[in-house]
């Protein structure tokens, strides 16, 4: 209770290779998830990762307690992630 046990990354770019690659990389979070991988182990892996779009940006909704910048989106996500549920 109080896990997630799915991952859903929305980016903008529809038909872009970044797409692509982060809704591949949040099938595999959720499957890692959902068969009980601890999220600590999977964001380890995530966090960090480089690619664009990355850099500085002031996020704003339920967002507003995120991450001030990010070397990637799947860096943002796993950051978020860990604040939010866990270590």
């Amino acid at each position: 209770v109080g896990r997630p046990g799915e991952v859903i990354i929305g980016v903008d770019r529809a038909g872009s290779s970044v797409r692509g690659f982060a809704d591949a990389a949040a099938v595999a979070a959720a499957l890692l998830l959902q068969y009980g991988v601890p999220l600590e182990v999977i964001a380890r892996k995530f966090v960090g990762a480089r690619f664009d779009p990355s850099g500085r940006y002031e996020p704003a909704g339920e967002l507003g307690d995120s991450p001030r910048e990010a070397t990637s989106v799947l860096d943002f996500v796993f950051r978020w992630m860990l604040k939010k549920f866990g270590a």
